[in-house]
């Protein structure tokens, strides 16, 4: 689970750095690694020892350092998949990405109503084709 926040962190890096509302500014932790500022507002750089914005955060960032993006226009929840960008949603395992909104959707619903549709068909075939034999076997003999 920490390989993947690292991999979602990375995405908020990645993601701020390509943002032209959101320059690249750096705060120093207090292990003396520089890190990227979250999106303060209004292109203000962040506390250089906290990494915190006083000045809020631009739309579809949220939080006290501006990193955490927000989702409010897809469905993106824990279940299905985490905000790494504003309105964008990366999809966990055994589920895909809606081309509607943009959230997540199961995957195993749709294969279980594609595996009940071929099990109801593949029964209807074998009743069809059984009482057509039964019709024509009616009054023979079997030999």
């Amino acid at each position: 689970m920490k390989f993947f926040y690292g991999v979602l962190f990375a995405f908020v890096a990645v993601a701020t750095a390509e943002n032209p509302a959101c320059p690249a500014n750096y705060w120093t932790n207090p292990d003396g690694a520089a890190l990227l500022c979250g999106c303060c507002a209004q292109g203000a750089p962040c506390d250089t020892k906290t990494g915190m914005c006083s000045g809020g955060c631009i739309p579809g960032y949220t939080g006290a350092d501006c990193t955490e993006p927000t989702c409010n226009d897809v469905t993106c929840d824990e279940s299905a998949g985490l905000c790494y960008g504003p309105n964008q949603c990366v999809c966990a395992k055994n589920y895909a990405q809606n081309e509607n909104d943009g959230g997540c959707h199961s995957m195993r619903i749709s294969g279980l109503k594609g595996a009940f549709s071929a099990l109801a068909i593949l029964i209807t075939a074998i009743t069809i084709c059984g009482t057509i034999q039964h019709q024509r076997m009616k009054g023979r003999t079997v030999e």
